[in-house]
């Protein structure tokens, strides 16, 4: 099914939701309430399920494990540790994920994840939504 094409200038809450995202379960792992909220919002406005949000790996691990999302958006940092145990779990299912993040360091990642998908914070909900429809045609 090929993607909705939309006229850069028209915001995305007034588009239609984009066929590849309808539906999908996203797993949400952030530690900042504000961004979680912010992040969940977005993600509901594109119309896929918000899995969470969770703020630790030892939380997000365990819905992966039980089948309940389709993909992720994770936190680099969370609260002094790395989402990497989650994205690692995720690429060994083949789950699509990016990365989000408030600093520029790509040191909190190995040199597998560093060329991941990133998105820094502030999020804008387009560059969500293409860098999720973008990580499906990427191997985890």
């Amino acid at each position: 099914m090929a993607a909705t094409q939309v006229p850069p200038d028209t915001p995305v809450g007034s588009a239609e939701v984009e066929p590849k995202l309808a539906g999908l379960r996203v797993l949400v792992v952030e530690d900042s309430f504000l961004a979680a909220a912010s992040i969940s919002r977005m993600l509901a406005d594109l119309g896929c399920s918000v899995v969470g949000p969770v703020a630790s790996v030892e939380k997000a691990v365990p819905l992966i494990e039980a089948g309940r999302c389709d993909a992720g958006v994770l936190d680099i940092n969370l609260a002094g540790q790395t989402s990497e145990p989650i994205a690692d779990r995720m690429a060994e299912l083949r789950l699509p994920y990016v990365f989000v993040t408030g600093y520029a360091s790509p040191m909190l990642l190995s040199a597998k994840q560093r060329a991941h998908a990133r998105i820094h914070k502030p999020i804008a909900e387009r560059e969500l939504r293409d860098a999720l429809i973008r990580s499906f045609g990427r191997p985890g």
